[in-house]
C-alpha cells in the first residue's frame, strides 16, 4: 500500500505541474491590466509602474530576453522615448510604452546605454537620451537600489553636474560589472528566472503567494472558501448517493417493468436538466414562491439545500444508470442463486451479495464525479451566491487576480489527483481480491 500511495503521487506531480503550466499561460492571454482593476485605467503612471514592480507584473511571462539586451536594443527603444527629461504626462502613448519597457530592462540596459552615451560617433541627442535612460534603468537596477537612484538622479539629471556624472558614472558602473554584465551562463539563468512564472513558483513553494487585490495569502483565502466547496460537494454526494443507488437497484431488480421505465426515464430527465437552469428554477419555486429555503448566501444550515439538490440531481442520473447495469449483470450469477437457494431473504441477497459486488464500477463513477461536482460547482456557487472555490474564481477571473486564479485550479486539479487515489484504495476494501498495481 505504501509503495502504492508514493507511485501514485510521484506520476501526479508531473500531472500537476503540467496543469499549473498549462492554466498560468491561459490566464495571461486574458485581456486586461491586472493594474488597471485594481486603481483605475486613469491612475498615475507612476503609481501604474510601481504597482507592476510590487506584483512582479513587469517581467515577462515564461521566458525573458532581457538578458540579451543589446547597444541596437538600446537606441531602437532611445529613438522611440523622446527626450526623458519631459514629464510623462506630456509625452505620446508609444513615448511611455517605450520609457517604461526601458525602465523595465533594468540593469540589463545600463551597459548598452553607457556604450551610446560614451560614443563619439553617436549624435548629440542619442547621447542625452542614454545618459538619462541610465536613470531609468538604475533605479532598481543596481545593487543598491534606491540609494543608486538618487545618486544618479542628482548626477545625470542636472546640467550643472554632467560633467562631474561623466566622472562618477562609469567607475561606478565598472565596479558593479558582474551585475550589469555578468557570463552567458547567469545570463541564461536569468532568462529563466527573472520571469513572472519562475517567481510564482517561488513565492508558491515558500508559500507566500498573495492576491493581487486584498494581499492576503492564497493559502488562507482558499481554506476558507474550499471548506463551504468541500461540504457542498459532500452534501451532493449523498443526495445523489440517496436518489441512485436504490433507484438503480430496484430497476435493476425488476429489468423492463414500470420502475425500471420510470427510472430510467428520470436518470433521462435528470441528465437533460443543466445547472444553470434547474438552479434559478429551484430558487423561483421553494425560495421566493414557498419561502422554504434561503435565496442565497451560507448563513444558515438550510442554505445549503437548493445548491446540493442542483447538483446532486445531474450526477444521480448518471449513476443511477450505472447502478442498473451494474446490479444487471450481478443478480443472474452463481452466488447470487446460491444465496436465494440458501433461504436468505431477498433484500439480502440484493444488498449484500449483489449490490456489493457491483460496487466496483459504481464507486468508480463516485470518484470521477466527484471531481467532476467540484467543477460544476463553480456555475452553481455563483447562482446561489455560496461562498466557495468556485465564486472565487469566477470573481479571481473578472478582476484579472492570477495569483488567485492559479491557486483555486490548483487546488481543484489536486482535490481531483487525491480522490481518484482514493477510490483504487477503496477497491481493496470493496473487494479483496483487487491488487493495487
Amino acid at each position: 500500500m505504501k509503495e502504492y500511495l508514493i507511485r501514485r503521487a510521484a506520476l501526479a506531480a508531473p500531472l500537476l505541474i503540467v496543469v499549473f503550466t498549462s492554466v498560468f499561460l491561459l490566464v495571461h492571454l486574458i485581456p486586461g491590466d491586472p493594474v488597471d482593476f485594481m486603481i483605475g485605467e486613469n491612475a498615475a503612471l507612476d503609481r501604474k509602474a510601481e504597482l507592476r514592480r510590487t506584483y512582479h507584473l513587469d517581467k515577462p511571462i515564461l521566458v525573458s530576453t532581457r538578458p540579451w539586451f543589446g547597444k541596437n536594443d538600446a537606441e531602437r527603444l532611445l529613438s522611440q522615448t523622446g527626450s526623458l527629461a519631459q514629464s510623462p504626462t506630456i509625452i505620446s502613448v508609444q513615448q511611455q510604452q517605450a520609457r517604461q519597457q526601458l525602465e523595465d530592462t533594468g540593469r540589463w540596459a545600463v551597459l548598452p546605454l553607457l556604450q551610446i552615451w560614451q560614443d563619439s560617433q553617436a549624435t548629440a541627442e542619442l547621447r542625452e537620451r542614454a545618459r538619462q535612460g541610465i536613470v531609468l534603468a538604475a533605479g532598481t537596477a543596481g545593487p543598491q537600489g534606491e540609494r543608486n537612484q538618487r545618486l544618479l538622479s542628482t548626477l545625470l539629471l542636472s546640467s550643472r553636474n554632467a560633467k562631474r556624472a561623466e566622472e562618477l558614472i562609469p567607475p561606478w558602473v565598472q565596479r558593479n560589472r558582474l551585475w550589469f554584465d555578468p557570463p552567458p551562463s547567469q545570463r541564461l539563468l536569468a532568462s529563466v528566472t527573472e520571469t513572472q512564472y519562475a517567481l510564482f513558483v517561488r513565492d508558491l513553494i515558500r508559500g507566500d503567494v498573495r492576491s493581487l487585490h486584498s494581499r492576503q495569502p492564497i493559502l488562507t483565502i482558499l481554506s476558507r472558501k474550499f471548506a463551504h466547496t468541500l461540504v457542498l460537494a459532500m452534501t451532493a454526494l449523498l443526495v445523489a448517493i440517496a436518489v441512485a443507488i436504490p433507484l438503480g437497484t430496484l430497476a435493476a431488480y425488476r429489468p423492463y417493468s414500470w420502475v425500471d421505465n420510470g427510472s430510467m426515464l428520470a436518470a433521462l430527465f435528470g441528465i437533460s436538466m443543466p445547472n444553470f437552469w434547474l438552479g434559478p428554477l429551484l430558487i423561483l419555486v421553494f425560495s421566493i414562491e414557498l419561502g422554504w429555503f434561503p435565496v442565497s448566501g451560507a448563513a444558515t444550515p438550510a442554505a445549503i439545500v437548493l445548491p446540493a439538490i442542483t447538483l446532486g440531481l445531474g450526477m444521480s442520473a448518471i449513476l443511477t444508470r450505472i447502478t442498473r447495469a451494474s446490479v444487471l449483470e450481478t443478480v443472474g450469477t452463481d452466488y447470487v442463486r446460491t444465496a436465494r437457494a440458501k433461504g436468505l431473504q431477498e433484500w439480502r441477497v440484493l444488498v449484500q451479495h449483489a449490490l456489493r459486488t457491483a460496487l466496483i464500477p459504481i464507486v468508480t463513477i463516485l470518484g470521477l464525479q466527484f471531481g467532476a461536482l467540484l467543477a460544476g460547482s463553480i456555475i452553481t456557487e455563483e447562482i446561489f451566491g455560496w461562498p466557495g472555490i468556485g465564486r472565487a474564481l469566477i470573481q479571481a477571473i473578472r478582476s484579472r487576480d492570477f495569483p488567485m486564479v492559479q491557486g483555486c485550479v490548483l487546488l481543484v486539479a489536486g482535490t481531483y489527483v487525491v480522490v481518484n487515489t482514493a477510490t483504487d484504495v477503496l477497491y481493496r476494501f470493496i473487494n479483496p481480491r483487487v491488487r493495487l498495481g
